[in-house]
């Protein structure tokens, strides 16, 4: 499974796939991450609303507003649980 992760606002994020850490610390806006995974991905950080996301080509919802905190696990088996719905 592929998921592509931007920031629009400068935030720190965690990111962990299948139980390794890919990524941790503060990315400006505009950076992005291109994060593949066999079973889970999570997603930890300061800012839920400065974190977009897709998956597979397909766009992910909103996971909080500007300033909440990010506490995210998206599987394998219910990423479409997490897509926005159209």
């Amino acid at each position: 499974v592929s998921m592509l992760i931007t920031v629009s606002a400068r935030c720190d994020l965690r990111v962990s796939a299948d139980g390794r850490q890919v990524i941790g610390r503060s990315l400006e806006a505009g950076e992005w991450l291109q994060v593949a995974f066999g079973d889970s991905v999570e997603l930890w950080g300061d800012d839920a609303g400065a974190v977009q996301f897709s998956i597979n080509g397909q766009a992910g919802r909103i996971l909080g507003s500007p300033g909440e905190p990010l506490s995210a696990r998206i599987g394998r088996d219910d990423y479409d649980l997490y897509l926005a719905r159209r």
